[in-house]
């Protein structure tokens, strides 16, 4: 009998299948983009808990424009939880839209402490999907990051649901071949000496298993077709600013 573990490598392998196609689908119904790379001064910052990578995003975010920390806070992710009227406990996002909530409300929260200084206001938007690298491009080119739900240790995540969320932060499109810069907040154990065993309780880390490369601690310079299978690049948020 096959195991439980050999059928979700199927559903997993199937599921990236129909990505795949979506993409090949998509990519040929639209212009081909203008080659080029852009690459937003957004420096990767680690999620201070294990379910904070939502507002680790948020934080990498609102620092690109220069909106501060709520005072009261301790951290600047907790200070987001604050925002939202929750306490700082260890929690995940929940949905997707919930990130697009948090764009839009927190620069509004920090408008009340910081009344004689201009705060970017933004709006988050959520899609179902991942972006390819024509939506992609004039987004970053725009000075606006994107956030992206992915699921890389789940075969089939429920809709507006994901595993983990990461920021796009840049695009490399050459002629044959396109690429995502992406930050990632999660603390990976990277196996550079792949014949040393990972700490306890480490995490390895995804990238290093579909050919990405460490651009810098948190960084990964990824195909953007492989970014989207083998990662399952499934939920969206576009930055607008407002």
């Amino acid at each position: 009998m096959a195991t439980y573990a050999f059928w979700r490598f199927m559903v997993s392998v199937i599921f990236a299948t129909v990505l795949l196609s979506a993409w090949n689908r998509e990519v040929s119904s639209q212009p081909a983009a203008t080659t080029g790379m852009n690459v937003l001064s957004i420096q990767p910052i680690p999620q201070t808990k294990s379910e904070y990578c939502w507002l680790a995003n948020g934080e990498m975010i609102f620092r690109h424009y220069n909106i501060p920390q709520v005072p009261a806070a301790a951290t600047y992710q907790c200070g987001i939880l604050l925002a939202a009227g929750r306490q700082c406990f260890n929690v995940g996002s929940g949905p997707a839209t919930a990130i697009a909530a948090m764009i839009t409300l927190y620069p509004q929260f920090v408008r009340q402490y910081y009344v004689s200084q201009a705060i970017q206001q933004l709006h988050g938007t959520w899609k179902t999907g991942y972006l390819t690298n024509i939506q992609i491009k004039p987004l970053i080119d725009n000075d606006t990051p994107i956030v992206a739900g992915i699921t890389p240790f789940q075969p089939v995540p429920p809709a507006g649901l994901s595993e983990h969320a990461v920021l796009i932060v840049g695009y490399d499109i050459e002629p044959n071949v396109s690429y995502v810069y992406v930050n990632d907040p999660f603390p990976y154990w990277y196996p550079q000496f792949p014949d040393q065993p990972p700490p306890p309780g480490a995490v390895i880390n995804p990238y290093a298993l579909i050919g990405a490369t460490q651009t810098q601690p948190g960084q990964y310079k990824v195909e953007i077709t492989t970014f989207i299978t083998r990662m399952v690049w499934s939920n969206s948020i576009m930055v607008t600013k407002v």
